[in-house]
């Protein structure tokens, strides 16, 4: 056997190692799954949590107070503390002026932002959230979505002892009696947030329906000329152009639909579809931000399909580089990261 064949049956072997491994971890019940999550951090609950705190930051630092406490038919401009619930904003419990409890807010935000403490702040978030979406005058849809995201996202980060978020080094897997309900929480949240974004996707394309400008295509014509929001640079001209086009008006009015119906089963049906999902709502919160104006709606929406994601995300990651260590150096290392793996 010459030399050039001993290399090529090393790689071989290596490359085999690597579809052996593939195919292991596919195999793994959420169980063995949680008993990992602990050693590989999911930096995509991360990477979700600082995207919806930064599109938060952006609401509170770009406007005032003022702005977003006007009065509402015959209510005050007021917070809305008269409820059984709003009551406990820390728009309503702290009595001092709401600018600066905004601006107390805001530095709560950024230190969320910053992936800090994962396991405590997401609480802090989750409060956060509410403080704003219960007791602002003008809630968003935004607002109504973070709370139910930041509710979730605060179970998940149960198992996270990390101080940094971005920390991407194993956390060592103490196997506690206490350590294990945490990882069990952890995965169940993730997969009830999933069910949360697909229903909040379904409820928004059914809702449509019976709409007779979505029925018969035009929607999207009235949206593209609304006044209170949307592009107006060259961007808005633009979609006004492509919406006086009747066919192209009623392409982009219908595919919305199919891509929150699409996007919604997606997450529902999992595997290989939720990849799918979450280009879906990449593309169609970009085409929101850009050609509407609702960029921290976008935002948020992304972050929250990000995360309810992040759990295959974060095993497609985590395969991608196992593949290259192994396809580089697949006689040294190839052995030592499947047993690994097999722990």
């Amino acid at each position: 056997m010459s030399i050039r064949d001993g290399e090529s049956t090393k790689k071989f072997g290596g490359l085999m190692r690597v579809a052996r491994y593939l195919v292991e971890r596919r195999l793994l019940d959420i169980g063995q799954y949680t008993a990992q999550s602990t050693r590989n951090p999911n930096i995509f609950l991360t990477i979700a949590r600082s995207m919806i705190a930064i599109a938060q930051i952006s609401l509170l630092a770009l406007a005032s107070a003022d702005q977003y406490f006007v009065p509402v038919g015959q209510n005050s401009a007021d917070a809305k503390c008269s409820g059984d619930v709003s009551g406990f904003s820390l728009f309503c419990t702290i009595d001092i002026d709401r600018q600066v409890t905004a601006y107390g807010i805001l530095v709560l935000l950024v230190v969320i932002a910053s992936g800090f403490k994962p396991r405590l702040l997401s609480w802090v978030h989750l409060y956060v959230s509410f403080s704003i979406s219960t007791a602002i005058a003008l809630p968003d849809g935004g607002d109504q979505a973070v709370m139910c995201i930041a509710f979730w996202l605060a179970f998940a980060s149960l198992n996270d002892p990390r101080t940094w978020g971005w920390d991407k080094r194993a956390v060592p897997n103490t196997k506690s009696t206490v350590q294990s309900y945490f990882d069990s929480i952890s995965v169940a949240a993730i997969f009830a947030l999933r069910l949360q974004m697909a229903y909040i996707y379904l409820n928004s394309a059914i809702a449509k329906f019976p709409v007779d400008a979505w029925q018969d295509g035009t929607a999207m014509y009235y949206v593209a000329r609304m006044e209170n929001f949307g592009s107006v640079t060259v961007l808005g001209d633009f979609l006004r152009s492509l919406t006086s086009v009747p066919i192209l008006t009623a392409s982009v009015t219908w595919g919305t639909m199919l891509c929150e119906i699409a996007l919604a089963l997606g997450l529902i049906i999992g595997g290989r579809f939720l990849y799918v999902s979450v280009l879906i709502s990449i593309t169609l919160h970009l085409a929101i931000a850009v050609f509407l104006g609702l960029v921290s709606f976008a935002v948020i929406m992304v972050g929250g399909v990000l995360a309810a994601g992040s759990l295959q995300l974060q095993r497609l990651r985590s395969d991608i580089l196992i593949y290259k260590t192994l396809t580089r150096h697949p006689a040294q290392q190839g052995d030592l990261l499947f047993r690994n793996a097999g722990e």
